[in-house]
């Protein structure tokens, strides 16, 4: 089964959240089906392995360095970047297969608190918490790396250095900023021959490279695309993933 090491964890983290001296905790964020129908073999699996990372970095906190890493989870919300929940659970164990049973589970903490006191922010979540978290972390201050639908078939794109990643990304972004056009040309299958003309002007590039610098800021985990928004406020674009070898 593909896992992290505590190494890779750790050099994770450091990575994604570099270190500011008012980082004393970190949070792993899960959320719990409110119905086992609802539920599905991919998110019993990202809760089971955000209790791994939970137990991990626990140990290791120390070498990030961090005084605290805390396990919460609250009943899923039932759609992408909906509201979280006033309150959620802090776990010092497994992660409930129903919310119903989170109460027994753990001890019962509003999010304000836990926005309030702790600095980083890691959501292998069902459902995508980056909206509300990107709100919450400009309110309070936090950095975020949210990671809806996670699988363990994931793992290998969070050993890379986002450090490396970022650099690439915003080389890109620099570049692509001060572009009129773009044109890509790639092969399909070895035989097919395709490309595509994209036109820049009036646009601005945005750079998501997976790595949260600067305090107040959320965003996806894994990632390193860059990306134009579309005046109708959609996305389209142009993604260059940044696959480190």
């Amino acid at each position: 089964m593909l896992t992290l090491s505590p190494e890779e964890l750790v050099a994770l983290v450091r990575s994604v959240f570099p270190r500011f001296e008012t980082d004393k905790a970190l949070a792993i964020l899960v959320d719990v089906p409110r119905e086992a129908a609802n539920d599905n073999p991919a998110w019993k699996e990202r809760r089971r392995l955000a209790r791994e990372w939970h137990a991990l970095l626990d140990v290791r906190k120390a070498e990030i360095p961090l005084a605290d890493v805390k396990l919460v989870a609250y009943p899923d919300v039932g759609s992408n970047n909906a509201d979280l929940p006033n309150e959620g659970f802090l776990l010092d164990g497994p992660v409930p297969d129903v919310a119903a049973e989170l109460e027994r589970a753990g001890e019962r903490v509003g999010f304000d608190t836990v926005f309030s006191s702790v600095q980083l922010f890691l959501a292998p979540t069902e459902f995508s918490t980056t909206a509300p978290l990107k709100v919450a972390a400009k309110s309070h201050g936090f950095r975020a790396a949210t990671m809806p639908g996670f699988a363990a078939t994931m793992i290998p794109a969070l050993r890379i250095d986002y450090g490396e990643v970022a650099r690439r990304v915003e080389a890109l972004q620099a570049r692509l900023s001060q572009a009129d056009h773009a044109d890509i040309s790639f092969t399909v299958d070895g035989t097919n021959d395709y490309s595509v003309h994209f036109d820049l002007r009036q646009r601005t590039a945005h750079a998501s490279s997976g790595r949260f610098p600067e305090l107040g800021t959320a965003g996806n985990l894994p990632s390193g695309v860059y990306y134009y928004r579309l005046s109708s406020g959609g996305f389209a674009l142009t993604k260059a993933m940044m696959l480190l070898r």
